[in-house]
């Protein structure tokens, strides 16, 4: 039995011919050539590729999917960000400079308003190339940004490099302090003696400062041990303890014993 085609052309052999020009056609039903189709295929089998190799992928190369996952996100969607605070700081701008306009037409009549139009003009001028200049070196930093999540090891690398320089300072001042307040053996030079010159008497202090806690009082010709003298002050030996008095009233006594 004879088969026809849809013009009334008569069709010779079904299962022979039409194998040999059958069609592939895509999601939408558009017919495609060989080659597409093949790309198609090749696709297709290439995606299907990567979802079996993601799946069998350990923790290290999931997280490692992530970060180059996140990096193509943010590659299709940096450039919108800088667009957008560009257009806001124009817009902004813009409103300032009207505001200012009307305002000084208000308040100061016609004539200053025409001027400050005109000052606000080459103000405008001026400041959408600096906001455009801005927009470029923003533009580079952004781009910067995207080598950072390349994969999971630039990654770690930008954090290593980024913490030590914030905290590398800060440790190796806490490394070299630890290490200067290790014990080491001090030479303590022997105190001399000196008394005390202050007929109403003189207090002691806790530290080399009149604003020093005063811990106790000195009298007229009492002896004590001082050991040195720091910012008008002269360091003694109080009841044991290191402490300060005024060095105007304190005289070191002589080795012959002389006061």
């Amino acid at each position: 039995m004879a088969t026809f085609d849809q013009f009334g052309r008569r069709i010779t052999s079904v299962r022979g011919s039409l194998p040999h020009h059958r069609s592939n056609f895509d999601q939408f039903g558009r017919r495609v050539t060989s080659a597409s189709a093949s790309a198609l295929r090749n696709s297709s089998h290439s995606q299907a590729t990567t979802s079996s190799t993601r799946s069998n992928a350990n923790w290290w190369q999931r997280l490692n999917y992530r970060v180059q996952d996140f990096g193509d996100w943010y590659d299709d969607h940096y450039g919108t960000w800088a667009e957008w605070l560009l257009y806001g700081a124009l817009i902004l701008g813009l409103i300032g400079l009207i505001i200012a306009v009307i305002a000084t037409f208000i308040t100061q009549g016609i004539l200053e308003g025409i001027f400050a139009g005109v000052i606000a003009l080459i103000s405008g001028v001026i400041g959408y190339f600096i906001v455009f200049i801005l927009y470029f070196l923003l533009s580079i930093v952004l781009y910067a940004i995207r080598f950072v999540f390349l994969n999971i090891y630039t990654l770690l690398i930008t954090l290593a490099v980024g913490g030590y320089l914030l905290f590398g300072p800060s440790l190796s001042n806490l490394w070299s302090g630890s290490s200067d307040s290790e014990p080491t053996a001090v030479e303590v030079a022997a105190p001399q003696q000196a008394y005390c010159t202050a007929r109403k008497g003189l207090n002691v202090r806790q530290k080399p400062s009149k604003k020093g806690r005063v811990i106790g009082k000195l009298y007229y010709g009492q002896k004590v041990n001082i050991y040195g003298t720091e910012d008008g002050f002269t360091e003694i030996e109080y009841n044991g303890v290191r402490a300060y008095a005024s060095s105007r009233y304190i005289k070191p006594i002589t080795p012959d014993g002389a006061q």
